[in-house]
């Protein structure tokens, strides 16, 4: 063999070689990514169990603002103060149609005029009828007077003259008392009319009074301070948010404000889980629409009944929860998501369900680099972390996935880790820990 061909040999070997070198580095290295596992650490600290529920903003304490029952139906709202502005005691809301209202008040004013009309024309009628009658009753004294001294003159004139005269003073004194009763009676009538004449002006009165009231109050206002929040109403095309010409029923609610110095979170707990609910744990919540901050709370309410979710068996117990402290960005109708505190563990090994694996009947954890078990004894679990109570200690490292087992055989023959609780829908609840 010649030089030539000896070193032609030697290159090809060389370049089998190195391809040898190539592959078996790609394999290695592909198999080193195959069974690469997740590591997470062992955490000691509190340990609070919750249980996790949506919920909706509500203030404390709210006014709604109705439909007046003294006004007529039928009444067209032609004004109305936007949704969502925060107003004061007093300030405007709602404002009807008044134009019939108004008609009311001018009927019920001229009613009133000519009310007082009559009544000034029955006093002057009165007055001058009486000034008439005693005037004849000043007659008829006179003349009753006058008819008596001349009886008393005839005291020694013939019985016929005196007894003439005794006739005259009967009749002087009969008319002088048919004066004073024809008086006394007249009185009587004038009295009882103006009586009805006061009457009629009182009347009146009231009936304007009962108008201008009754326009006033198709001005709507704010009876305290607080959010302007419309209310739905039924109209031609359905239900919806009450808007500038509907004409609602009366005493129907129209706007509600409510008081946004207090709020509270509206939310219902599954049967199942309210019995470990009580008045006064604490409370997490977060808001959709404002990510940071967490704003904290307590339950204040429980209801006694439960009720059954729409189009669902699952029942469910509402609860109240009072929000600590004032936002003024805490808006009513807000969502958000509570997490009840109802258990604590001061001072708990813990550590992701994800580390904690059931294998041939033993709870056991996989070290970070090791592919020999530890076994370990568990306490309590949720959606998330286990109480570790025996086996490791915080602060080590522990595999999040079975080591012995390379990634293709991850959920078949593998061992598999201790189960999550059954999350819950939103609407639900669930149950969570944190530490």
């Amino acid at each position: 063999m010649s030089f030539r061909e000896i070193l032609r040999n030697r290159r090809m070997l060389a370049i089998i070689g190195a391809a040898a070198v190539v592959l078996v580095l790609v394999v290695w290295n592909a198999g080193s990514s195959s069974t690469e596992v997740a590591t997470s650490e062992v955490q000691q600290g509190e340990f609070l169990v919750t249980i996790k529920v949506k919920g909706e903003l509500k203030a404390l304490n709210s006014r709604s603002v109705s439909v007046p029952r003294s006004i007529s139906s039928n009444i067209q709202i032609i004004r109305l103060a936007p949704e969502g502005n925060i107003v004061k005691a007093d300030d405007f809301l709602v404002q009807f149609d008044p134009t019939q209202a108004q008609q009311k008040v001018d009927e019920k004013k001229n009613a009133l005029d000519n009310a007082l009309a009559e009544r000034e024309s029955q006093k002057v009628s009165i007055a001058s009828n009486l000034a008439q009658l005693e005037s004849s009753l000043l007659t008829q004294r006179y003349s009753h007077e006058q008819a008596r001294l001349r009886f008393e003159q005839m005291k020694f004139e013939a019985d016929a003259k005196r007894r003439e005269q005794e006739i005259n003073l009967r009749k002087a004194e009969l008319a002088l008392k048919q004066a004073e009763e024809k008086i006394a009676s007249q009185k009587k009538i004038d009295e009882a009319n103006l009586h009805k004449a006061n009457l009629q002006v009182e009347r009146a009165r009231l009936e304007l009074t009962e108008a201008e009231r009754e326009y006033e109050s198709l001005t709507l206002k704010a009876p305290i301070d607080g959010l302007v929040v419309h209310k739905e109403i039924w109209g031609p095309s359905g239900i919806a948010k009450v808007k500038v010409g509907d004409t609602p029923w009366r005493g129907q609610e129209l706007v509600e404000i409510p008081d946004l110095s207090v709020m509270q979170v509206k939310t219902s707990v599954n049967e199942v889980d309210v019995s470990r609910v009580s008045k006064g744990q604490q409370v997490k919540i977060k808001l959709d629409a404002l990510p940071e901050p967490t704003f904290y709370g307590t339950v204040s309410q429980i209801a006694t009944l439960a009720s059954r979710k729409r189009n669902s068996n699952v029942k469910e117990f509402e609860v109240m929860v009072l929000v600590d402290g004032g936002d003024p960005r805490l808006k009513p109708g807000m969502s958000a998501a509570v997490e009840i505190v109802t258990d604590r563990i001061p001072d708990a090994v813990y550590t992701s369900l994800e580390s904690v694996f059931e294998k041939e009947g033993k709870t056991v954890m996989y070290p970070a680099g090791s592919t020999t078990a530890k076994v370990v004894e568990v306490g309590v679990k949720n959606s998330d972390f286990i109480v570790i109570t025996s086996g490791v200690k915080a602060g080590e490292k522990v595999c999040m996935r079975d080591p012995t087992l390379p990634l293709e055989q991850i959920g078949n023959e593998a061992p598999k880790p201790i189960k999550k609780e059954r999350k819950k829908s939103d609407d639900e609840g669930g149950f969570m820990i944190i530490g």
